[in-house]
């Protein structure tokens, strides 16, 4: 009998319906990909993340670095006419099923919760830019799942779990 107690699914973090920064609906809708992108790896449903994988979450927070560095190098535009009158439609994240692998289980909620900051961020409610505030909790979440990615993950795993593997049912792969 397979015991899924461990690891339940994920809770759903309240995020607003729309914002009205087109900059920070670009890096939610970015985040929000790259969060389906892990939990449909293959590493989510091993004990250990795959080079590949590896590769893949350190572009992921590269492109979030990019992205943000670009909205940072550009001014705040002054648009008058559209500030608050397009209202940009958020994407919820899809429910995350409970993951076999908790090293990818820990960037999920990492980049979950980086998606429900930046949404719900004083910046959505601007036309542009990210505040000194937001862009710092930004730089912040990032350096943390970058650390967690070649402080932890890159030199303590894999790790061997055969009495606790497979706990949960596998998760669906990419389409």
């Amino acid at each position: 009998m397979v015991d899924s107690t461990q690891s339940p699914a994920q809770p759903v973090i309240p995020i607003p319906l729309f914002v009205y920064n087109h900059d920070v609906i670009g890096l939610a809708n970015r985040i929000g990909r790259f969060v389906t992108e892990l939990v449909k790896s293959d590493s989510s449903n091993l004990n250990m993340v795959s080079a590949a994988d590896q590769t893949r979450l350190a572009s992921y927070l590269n492109n979030i670095d990019a992205y943000q560095a670009h909205v940072v190098g550009n001014p705040v535009l002054d648009l008058p006419q559209t500030s608050h009158s397009i209202k940009w439609p958020v994407e919820p994240l899809s429910p995350v099923p409970a993951i076999n692998n908790e090293a990818v289980e820990d960037c999920v909620r990492l980049l979950s919760v980086l998606h429900a900051e930046l949404l719900s961020s004083d910046s959505a409610n601007s036309s542009s830019g990210l505040t000194t505030f937001d862009a710092i909790r930004l730089t912040s979440i990032t350096a943390k799942a970058r650390d967690f990615l070649t402080k932890y993950i890159a030199t303590s795993t894999p790790i061997d779990m055969p009495a606790t593997s497979q706990m949960d049912p596998i998760t669906p792969t990419a389409k």
